[in-house]
């Protein structure tokens, strides 16, 4: 909630700066001096600045329009969000809380999103989570396709599950190493996980009517759990159906 009210703050104040560079730069071009940044520029750069009016005008007109799709996108993030959180909310409702023989508090539902990102390429994104648990976070790692059980999820695009060993300092070590060999996630990813589950069960998302995938989403255990992959069949189509939802941006 707190980096929210400080992106929103963030671009207000960029606003608030453009719009007083904008009225400092009209009024250094009726004095004919660059006012209060003369002191900082040398006069080579000044005079510069003062005889191109359309380029200076028209670099601060694009980095005002720049902070108001920041803004807006930022509208849109929010939407997006509640409806990545709504659909693993559902999956968690119908698949852990009705089941009486999985405890609640030790899983997880997240949805990674597919992105393609200049020079990276595709990384798979965490855009949504739901958990009793507290404090939900998202995690920061974009998964490579095929790294980890949400990117060999998405790389096959099958229903999967894999179980490690549960995590404690003792094992610390062992767990990472099956980290890499079962899900080819590097020691180094794995030491970043913010919780260490044991137990995975990931289903592809595809886009809807289409054979394209938008991601998959997975569910995680801290207790060593037995995910029988035919009894989450059905999530399948619960997960597809809601991709009616999800935009392909």
């Amino acid at each position: 909630m707190k980096g929210k009210y400080l992106k929103i703050f963030l671009i207000g104040l960029g606003q608030l700066f453009v719009a007083f560079l904008v009225g400092l730069y009209i009024e250094s071009l009726s004095s004919e001096k660059l006012l209060v940044l003369d002191n900082i520029f040398s006069e080579k750069i000044c005079k510069w600045v003062l005889d191109h009016e359309l380029i200076v005008l028209g670099g601060l007109g694009l980095g005002h329009v720049g902070l108001y799709v920041w803004s807006h996108s930022h509208k849109i993030t929010q939407q997006e969000t509640r409806i990545y959180n709504n659909i693993c909310e559902a999956v968690f409702n119908r698949f852990i809380k009705e089941n009486p023989d999985l405890e609640n508090s030790e899983f997880r539902v997240s949805i990674f999103k597919a992105k393609k990102y200049p020079i990276l390429g595709t990384r798979l994104k965490n855009v949504g989570r739901h958990q009793t648990r507290q404090e939900k976070k998202l995690s920061s790692i974009k998964f490579k396709p095929n790294v980890g059980i949400v990117g060999q999820c998405y790389y096959i695009g099958e229903i999967m599950s894999e179980s490690l060993i549960q995590f404690n300092e003792k094992n610390s070590d062992r767990y990472f190493t099956l980290q890499k060999e079962k899900l080819g996630l590097p020691e180094g990813e794995s030491k970043k996980l913010k919780e260490k589950p044991c137990s995975y069960l990931a289903c592809p998302i595809k886009y809807h009517g289409k054979d394209d995938l938008h991601g998959a989403v997975v569910i995680d255990s801290l207790k060593k759990t037995d995910f029988e992959t035919s009894k989450f069949r059905d999530m399948e189509r619960v997960v597809n159906f809601s991709s009616i939802f999800l935009s392909e941006n």
